[in-house]
């Protein structure tokens, strides 16, 4: 309720594009071509286990490094992440 929250402050979206938005990237985040190339880039995705990070804790850190990636690999990451279409993310993790 929280995350739905921030996002509608944020996007000034409604609840049923925000619900989608986060379902996309929830779903998104998790595969391993996303999860190869955040760490490609340095993000920490798998925890000394082995087994991946919790998404929340995934998209945090990508909120707190953004600004460290060149323009080209903000825009292929948040694609990657949220959709070709998903300017939710951008908007969430650009103006964090």
């Amino acid at each position: 309720l929280g995350m739905v929250t921030a996002v509608q402050q944020t996007t000034a979206r409604g609840g049923p594009v925000i619900g989608n938005a986060l379902k996309s990237i929830f779903t998104r985040i998790q595969r391993t071509e996303t999860l190869d190339q955040l760490e490609r880039l340095g993000f920490t995705v798998r925890s000394l286990d082995g087994s991946t990070r919790p998404a929340i804790a995934i998209l945090s850190e990508l909120a707190k490094k953004i600004d460290t990636l060149t323009a080209a690999q903000k825009a292929s990451t948040t694609e990657l992440i949220g959709g070709v279409f998903q300017s939710t993310l951008k908007k969430l993790l650009w103006q964090t």
